[in-house]
């Protein structure tokens, strides 16, 4: 993408997905080396609009969210169109392809607006259990547990908020609270086979 077709934004149109994609990610770069201005990124971004692949509009919201973090551009500069709901839903993309750190700021900042606040813990809370399993740091459980503890206050508990806390008791050895929170999943919801095997797992070892 030159200069001349990054003002006409052709990349952007393009018919084939994958350039497209290409396209978005590179605005960052654009901005940073001054061939775009920041200001430029709002007119840029209203074609996202019209945009109808979901794996794009989540390149989008992932490309904005880089710019808004890098304080190269302000929510409030953003079209209504990709403004409301707008960190939610960029965690959202981030947390579907796997980037966890960055999701858990995203939704930090969507909690901080009250962004879809109840789902925004709850998947804050999954996204420090994920990181847990491959670096078991006993902070993610606490702040997983804060988090969920949030939601019960929200709504009447869960059943998949009922198995993190299983998981959690058990990774911290507490057994009988896990036993008892794996419990309340499967009550609440009896296709709930990871609650119902971690229960049975548990139930023989006792």
């Amino acid at each position: 993408m030159n200069f001349r077709r990054a003002v006409e934004y052709e990349e952007l149109m393009d018919e084939e997905p994958e350039n497209r994609a290409r396209s978005w990610l590179i605005i960052p770069q654009l901005v940073r080396s001054g061939v775009l201005k920041p200001v430029d990124v709002r007119n840029i971004v209203k074609l996202s609009c019209k945009e109808k692949d979901k794996d794009i509009v989540g390149v989008i919201y992932r490309v904005v969210y880089e710019l808004i973090d890098s304080g190269i551009v302000d929510l409030d500069d953003l079209p209504r169109c990709i403004k409301s709901k707008f960190f939610y839903k960029a965690a959202s993309f981030m947390f579907d392809n796997d980037d966890y750190e960055s999701a858990i700021k995203a939704y930090t900042m969507a909690i901080e607006r009250n962004q879809n606040k109840k789902n925004a813990l709850f998947n804050r809370a999954l996204s420090y259990i994920i990181l847990y399993k491959s670096d078991p740091r006993p902070d993610y459980l606490d702040l997983a547990e804060m988090d969920l503890n949030e939601v019960q206050k929200m709504e009447s508990v869960k059943d998949d908020v009922a198995f993190l806390m299983g998981f959690i008791k058990e990774e911290r050895g507490d057994l009988d609270e896990a036993i008892n929170w794996y419990s309340i999943a499967v009550k609440l919801n009896k296709n709930n086979k990871l609650a119902k095997d971690a229960l049975d797992r548990l139930r023989k070892t006792r």
